[in-house]
């Protein structure tokens, strides 16, 4: 009894907003948005669910889904049954979708007004991120980027943009020098490409045996220049060491003359 009612006050808060016929989804349209999309799921799987579209007094009038069957029905769903299926609601809030499972949890998060100080702290949280350069990778750092990748995940393959995520995450997309950043690595993707170091299938990038082996023979000349600077380092070190010791023995020879 008192989950469903609480499912039914979950449902009339959303209501007073409701789903329009086509949600904004780029902006500035999406800046304005503030709807609400009720979810009721008959199974664990997510393929049966209904969309609440509006209160018909004794039942809700929504569209029901079906994974099987493809498209979308009119259906009704009587109130007194609604607390017997998986609640989830959607607010498209300012160009931002939060997503909830819990009925209470929505209410609760209405009654402190949970988007508005959400949004407001990711905004903030954005505006920091945009203060900062973002610091470009060079090939082989690039090239190193997908190696580790690959080691986590043999499949791994990306276009430019999902790559910008992969580096900076989805703040990337909000930053100033976005586009400037994108450009520098579809340029190297491009070159990385056609030296055969990744492949490029279906719009995507991914890497290949070359690219393993390009990036191992830089490590290699890599190491073997650190280690001759390291010996002629020594070398020098060494070289002072003999001179020290030829001015001290120059001195002792001329004290004892």
């Amino acid at each position: 009894m008192l989950r469903n009612f609480i499912y039914r006050m979950a449902i009339k808060i959303a209501l007073r907003h409701p789903l329009p016929r086509m949600i904004p989804t780029s902006p500035p349209a999406s800046r304005a948005n503030n709807y609400f999309a009720v979810e009721l799921f008959y199974d664990e799987t997510d393929r049966r669910h209904a969309l609440v579209e509006a209160d018909l007094g004794h039942a809700y009038k929504g569209i029901f889904f079906n994974e099987a069957f493809g498209g979308g029905h009119h259906c009704s769903i009587l109130k007194p049954q609604v607390s017997r299926l998986r609640f989830k609601v959607r607010h498209y809030y300012h160009g931002y979708e939060i997503s909830t499972h819990s009925a209470l949890l929505f209410i609760l998060q209405q009654s402190v007004r949970y988007p508005f100080w959400a949004v407001t702290k990711d905004k903030a949280r954005q505006y920091l991120f945009n203060r900062k350069t973002l610091v470009r990778y060079d090939r082989i750092e690039l090239l190193r980027v997908f190696v580790q990748k690959t080691t986590d995940n043999r499949n791994y393959a990306v276009d430019t943009i999902s790559l910008l995520q992969d580096l900076y995450s989805y703040r990337g997309f909000g930053h100033p020098q976005r586009q400037s950043v994108t450009n520098h690595y579809r340029l190297i993707l491009k070159s990385f490409s056609e030296t055969g170091d990744l492949a490029f299938t279906n719009g995507k990038y991914s890497l290949t045996g070359q690219g393993v082996a390009t990036l191992a023979q830089y490590e290699l000349e890599e190491r073997r220049f650190k280690e001759s600077i390291g010996q002629q380092k020594l070398v020098g070190k060494l070289t002072l060491v003999v001179i020290f010791v030829g001015i001290l023995q120059a001195l002792a020879t001329y004290f004892a003359a």
